[in-house]
């Protein structure tokens, strides 16, 4: 299982295409992410799958390069 994949449903997580007028703005990266990011409104804690709805550490999201645009708060 690659990293672009949830490790607990083994779900893809590439999302959406990015318009390449837009990729350097998103850092180069061609896709976005479908995971879901939850915040305690300072910063992400733990990422989500939408799948499976289990959560991953964010260190492990890092190595894998995940990238985010949905966020939940949680307080």
């Amino acid at each position: 299982m690659t990293p672009t994949h949830c490790p607990h449903c083994g779900a893809d997580m590439q999302g959406a295409p990015i318009p390449e007028k837009d990729r350097e703005a998103y850092g180069g990266h061609t896709h976005g992410s479908r995971l879901i990011g939850i915040s305690n409104g300072d910063s992400i804690m733990y990422w989500r799958c939408p799948d499976c709805k289990k959560n991953i550490p964010r260190d492990l999201a890092r190595e894998g390069g995940f990238r985010t645009v949905n966020v939940e708060v949680k307080r």
